[in-house]
Order: structure tokens, then sequence, then C-alpha cells
């Protein structure tokens, strides 16, 4: 591959030395601060300069890098407010940054690829500078943390707690040994010597498998396997609070709140130890954490194109982004649904979306990043007041999230093996030669409008099941479900037609112009059947390869309710809103004219009056 012929090489060409420039004056002026802190307006220039490149590098959609540039400047702002401890952790990150930055940039001009997950150590250690959350909680990691622990001994309770009264002590004088870095060699092995022991008094499993990842970290430390950073103090530091919340606690009380964001951290550092004792082989076996973090040649070759991230890596990955979007779902749905709103329902929101964004941006989704931050944006604002919580704005939100999905599912999909050139050709509809981003775009909306249209021709039925007198609820289930007969046209997608036309006539037929009362039997039918409509405009949206699996059960319930309805005759109520689509369902599905039918003994047969505009000639 030429480096003239990647993207990354043409947007920075143009760029790079003038980059190169205003990060050695960051640099400088950063350097100027560190000397006096009284020169404040030193440290304004900085955060100027790395603000310069961070909306440079977003310019021209180097998003890893940018990433990396707003970590920085994000550390620097808080340098700046006296928001930091630990100052000279800060300065030390924010140099190493500086340096790093134009050797990863020299990477991409050199033809490698923007992979992100190359820079998480660095990224970790700027968020853990400031005391922030580090990514390795919710990026590309997901281990089990609840498999196991090293030891199968039954251990006797109550023996843990005067254990830890007495040598927390000197845990503490261990860990402060290590940050001055004073004996760093006696300093940590004092700190394993208290592990150790707290481990073989501790009952609990939960609160066993702290204890034995922590060691298991420090013994990586001690055999230089992998470097002490600032992430990996912050770490150390936070099992310290574990230890002084299992003496508030109790034991058993502790056992059961263990935090599993500390013991993800923990576990992606001894996945990076590359000197491995018995106690970090043991530890890597029981979590299994080859399979779930790269290696340094896996990353590497994803720098230098060789190859990307590997397939299972990418399917957990998806699975985990799935998961935290299925809760955003649920929550905007209960919130839109509630007969009182309360905004307080959607305040775990932006933390879900902060999670979901930073593990776009580190596959690399810059843009993708950028759309779920800006709904997170949006939900803060509904949450202060300054934004309506309408259904509309909240449809907003959830349609642009489920486009989001869909990016992601196409992202996974073209780089999942040798058959991503299927994946990419087999298009739900048929829109012709398309940009795959305006593909997207397109089939999003007119999905979710569709998903709206169909979801108010259920709540009509359900109405109309519970009240059988009001026979407009069926009106509008006829004129919903034109409209999403006239969403499938424009694509254009044939496979649901059978089952929405299922649906139609039994409605039209049966409850509007029969008369009918549908009992249980007809009830569950019509439910499969809107079930499997449902699932599959959710399941094009999302991205989902087994389409042709979500409506196998669905057309054989519209067979069934085909069967009823052909013992009644056409609707011939004539049903009309100034809001009806012009005749919709007449241009889109053409049927042959039925041959007439006996009406079963019992059906009430209807009084012919007029043509319906949502029926077939």
């Amino acid at each position: 591959m030429k480096t003239e012929d990647t993207v990354e090489y043409n947007s920075l060409k143009w760029v790079k030395k003038e980059l190169d420039l205003i990060l050695t004056e960051a640099q400088l002026s950063l350097s100027a601060y560190i000397e006096d802190n009284d020169e404040a307006d030193r440290l304004r220039e900085c955060i100027d300069h790395l603000h310069m490149v961070q909306g440079t590098l977003q310019m021209v959609e180097l998003f890893g890098a940018a990433q990396l540039a707003e970590e920085m400047e994000h550390v620097a702002v808080a340098v700046l407010n006296n928001k930091l401890e630990k100052t000279d952790d800060a300065y030390d990150v924010l140099m190493r940054s500086m340096l790093q930055l134009p050797d990863y940039l020299e990477s991409l001009q050199a033809g490698s690829k923007d992979v992100p997950m190359v820079l998480l150590p660095l990224l970790n250690d700027l968020r853990a500078s400031r005391n922030a959350s580090l990514l390795s909680e919710n990026v590309l990691f997901f281990p089990d943390v609840e498999v196991g622990s090293n030891s199968e001994e039954d251990i006797e309770s109550g023996k843990l707690l005067p254990i830890v009264k007495k040598l927390r002590p000197h845990y503490l004088m261990g860990l402060l040994g290590w940050f001055k870095g004073e004996k760093v060699h006696a300093s940590l092995s004092r700190i394993l010597a208290v592990l150790s022991e707290f481990e073989k008094n501790t009952s609990e499993r939960s609160t066993q498998r702290l204890w034995s990842i922590s060691a298991a970290l420090i013994e990586g430390l001690i055999s230089e396997g992998i470097d002490a950073n600032v992430s990996i103090k912050m770490i150390l530091g936070h099992v310290d609070r574990s230890i002084k919340q299992l003496l508030d606690q109790g034991e058993e009380a502790f056992a059961l709140n263990v935090p599993s964001d500390l013991l993800k951290n923990l576990l992606y550092y001894v996945a990076r130890i590359d000197k491995d004792s018995e106690r970090v082989s043991n530890v890597k076996r029981i979590y299994r954490l080859s399979e779930l973090l790269p290696d340094d040649k896996t990353l590497e070759e994803a720098r230098s194109g060789l190859g990307g991230l590997n397939t299972e890596l990418l399917h957990t990955v998806s699975q985990g982004i799935r998961e935290d979007m299925l809760e955003v779902k649920d929550i905007l749905e209960i919130f839109v649904h509630a007969e009182s709103r309360d905004t307080g329902q959607l305040e775990s929101l932006p933390t879900l979306l902060s999670k979901i964004a930073d593990t776009l941006a580190m596959l690399g989704l810059g843009g993708t990043r950028e759309e779920v931050l800006e709904q997170k944006d949006k939900i803060n604002k509904i949450i202060e007041g300054a934004l309506d919580s309408s259904d509309e704005e909240v449809m907003n939100i959830a349609g642009v999230l489920l486009s989001v999905e869909a990016q992601l599912n196409n992202f996974i999909a073209k780089r999942s093996g040798p058959d991503s050139d299927e994946i990419e050709s087999g298009r739900v509809g048929d829109l012709g030669n398309m940009p795959e981003a305006e593909y997207l775009e397109v089939l999003s909306a007119v999905i979710t409008e569709a998903l709206h249209d169909f979801n108010e021709a259920k709540q009509a039925i359900l109405g109309y099941i519970e009240n059988s007198s009001d026979k407009d609820l069926l009106k509008l289930v006829l004129k919903c479900l034109g409209e999403v007969e006239g969403a499938m046209f424009m694509l254009p997608i044939k496979r649901l037609e059978p089952q929405l036309e299922s649906i139609k006539n039994y409605v039209g037929k049966v409850l509007l112009g029969g008369d009918h009362i549908p009992d249980q039997q007809q009830q569950d039918t019509l439910a499969d059947v809107i079930t499997s409509v449902e699932y599959y405009l959710e399941a094009i949206l999302e991205g989902r390869p087994d389409l042709d699996l979500t409506v196998g059960s669905g057309e054989k319930a519209a067979e069934k309710l085909n069967a009823i309805s052909s013992g009644y005759e056409d609707l011939v109520e004539e049903v009309i809103t100034e809001e009806a689509p012009v005749k919709v369902a007449e241009e889109i599905v053409k049927q042959p004219e039925p041959e007439a039918k006996q009406p079963e003994p019992e059906a009430k047969q209807p009084e012919p009056e007029a043509k319906s505009s949502v029926t077939k000639e």
C-alpha cells in the first residue's frame, strides 16, 4: 500500500508541520509554568495550543490522536484550576504525551492506521492524573470478574478483620515508599507480603479475588514485567480505600460490594505484564486475559496496517455496547410512557453514554462518538430543564442512538472476516449505489418513522381489545399500517408485506367489518405477527445479520390470520382522516380480486357502503 493512498497521509501532509510547531510551543509554555507556578498565563498558552491541536486533528478526522490531545487539555485545565492533588504526576504525563503524540502522527503519515487502542495506556495515565475513571473500566475489556479465585480451600470466617487491622499500616508504608521511589523493591515486597496474608485469611471468594489479582500486579511490578505509571499508582491507592471499607463495613458486607471497576482495572494491567510468574500466570488463566485483550504484537499489526483487532474481540465489544444501548433504550422507553415524567429517571444516561462514546473512540469511530456525545449533552439539558422532554425530542435521541448502533454493526461486519463484502452488499432495501453513510442515514430515518407508526397501531389494537366499542381505534390502526407500508415502499422492503397485509385484513375485515371480538387464541396469533414485524424492523435498524430468522414464526401466524380473514367480506366502510396518506396502501400493494367466499355462519357481515382507502381492490 502506498502511503499516498491513505486518508491519514493525505490529511496529515497539510497540517503535520504546523502541528509539530504548536506542540513544541505547548511544551515550552508548560516548562515555563513548571519552573514558575506564578506564570499562569504560560499555562493558559499551553491550554490554547492543545485546544488548537485537538481541533485540527478532529478536522482531519484523526480521532484517536484527537482524543489524546483532548485528554491532555483536560489535565492542563485541571492543573490551572488547582483541582489536582499530585501536580508532579500531571506534569510528567503531560510532557510524555507531548513527546509521544508527534511520534504517533509520524506513524500515521507513514501509512499506519489510526488505532486509538494503541494509546490506551497513555490515555489512562492522563485520566488517572486528574482522578477520572480509567478507560480500561469499559473499553474493549470485559473480563468476567465472578469466575473464581486462586484458592480452592475453605477458610474459616472471622479471621480476616484482625489481620487487616494489624497489617494495613504496613500496606500504606510500602505504598508510600514505592510512590516516593525509596527502596522500591523492598516497598513492593512489603505490599505483596500483606496481600498474601490477606488472601490466606479470607473466607469470602469475592474478597479473595481482590487480594489475588492485586498481588499478581505487584509481582509484575517487582519483576519489571510492567512499567509503573500514574494509572497503576491510582489503582493501588484504590485498593487501600477498599481495605478501609472492609474495616468499616465488616467482611460479609464488603464481600457483597467488592468494586467491579477496580477488579477490571487490576486485571487490565495484569494482562499487560510480559514476565509471567506462577501467580500472574494463574490469574491470566482463570480470567482468560489473553483472549480478552490484544497483545502488543496484535496492536502493532493494527498500527502498521497488517491487520485489525481480532474478530472475537470485536464481537465482544459489539455485545458490550449493545447491552449498554439496550439499557439506554429501556430507560428512554420507561421515561416516554410514564404518566408523570420525572427527569430523575434519566440521571444514569450521561454516564452510560460516556461509556459508549469511550468505547467507540477506542475503535476509531470518532465521528460516531461525537454523535453519542451530542445526545449526552441533550440528555443533560433535559435533566437541567433547559430542553423540552417532549416525545419528539426523546424519539430523536433514540433514533440517533439506533443509527449509532447500526454504524457500529456495519464497522464490525466489514472487519470480521473474508465475507465482509457479502455483508456489505446484502443491504436491506434497494437504494442503488448510495454511499454507506448516506444509506445508513436514510435507512435509520425511514425505519425509525415506521417503528413509530407501527407502535401507534399496536397501542390502538391493545386499546380496542380493552374497549371493543371504540371503532375509531381500528380506523387508526388501518391508517398507521398504511403509513408503515408506505415506508416499506420507499426502501423498498418486500419481506414484511405478507405480515402487514395479514394484520390489515384481519383488523379491517374481521374486527371492523365483521364487528368481531377476538378470543384469546386469535389475540395470541395477532400478537405473534405484531412481534415479528416489530422485531424485524428493529433488527434492520440495529444491523443484525439474522434477519430471515426473525420472520419465520410471524409468517406462520400471518397465515392463520389470513385463514380467519378469508371468511369475511372486504371492509366496505371508508376510513378518512385529515392526516391520512393519499391512498398509500392502494399504490403500494396490489392484490387480485378475491374469489367470492361464503362467510362463516357465526360471522356478522357488514352492509356494503364504500371501498376503503386502506384495503386492496
